[in-house]
């Protein structure tokens, strides 16, 4: 997923008024410290669902290829894993284990 835009969240965050580019900036501190968990907590305190849809697309795509390389995005869930980043021996294995 390549982001829409070549802005990142810190320079999103430092042009959205507050609360949430407060928001995006303390996810963007806690996201370079390893703390996804801390990050997603954030987010999800944060997160205004009423939001222009560009911008929502244009946080989403940003924080969801700053995750991919480290094989992790932004669910429902929190920062995760998910089964798209599985090797065929991981996603087999949880297969056989499920039956």
């Amino acid at each position: 997923m390549r982001p829409t835009t070549n802005r990142s969240l810190r320079e999103i965050a430092n042009a959205t008024a507050p609360p949430l580019g407060t928001i995006i900036g303390r996810f963007v501190d806690e996201y370079q410290k390893g703390d996804y968990e801390a990050g997603f907590r954030i987010l999800l305190t944060g997160w205004d669902y009423r939001m222009p849809e560009p911008l929502y697309q244009e946080i989403a795509s940003i924080v969801n290829t700053s995750l991919a390389p480290k094989e992790l995005e932004l669910t429902g869930h929190g920062i995760l894993r998910s089964f798209r980043f599985w090797s065929p021996a991981e996603k087999s294995a949880y297969l056989t284990a499920a039956t």
